[in-house]
């Protein structure tokens, strides 16, 4: 009984990386269509924190399940941060290009 338990532990733990990238997709879609939904400093942030989270269950425990997750979500965190920073540097260059035509 406790092993079917810590088994359905286990598949209900790793589905929350599949739930994490439904989460974060809806950002990632419009940021790939350039609408800045996102908060670059709040993704800096949570990209640092993933990647570092992601660095210590990949260096401090055997856990597949938890790797994997961690893993997920760093990526997330880091796709949206790096969309996020193309589209302020896009519209920065707009910017000076219009005001220098001035």
């Amino acid at each position: 009984m406790e092993i079917i338990f810590i088994d359905l532990l286990k598949l209900a733990y790793l589905s929350t990386g599949v739930a994490t990238v439904y989460g974060y997709w809806p950002t990632i879609k419009e940021l790939s269509k350039n609408k800045p939904s996102a908060s670059a400093t709040s993704y800096k942030v949570w990209t640092i924190e993933s990647g570092v989270g992601f660095l210590y269950v990949m260096l401090l425990t055997k856990d597949i399940i938890l790797q994997l997750s961690m893993g997920i979500t760093f990526i997330c965190c880091a796709i949206i941060l790096i969309l996020r920073l193309r589209i302020k540097s896009f519209r920065e260059r707009i910017l000076k290009a219009i005001f220098r035509k001035q």
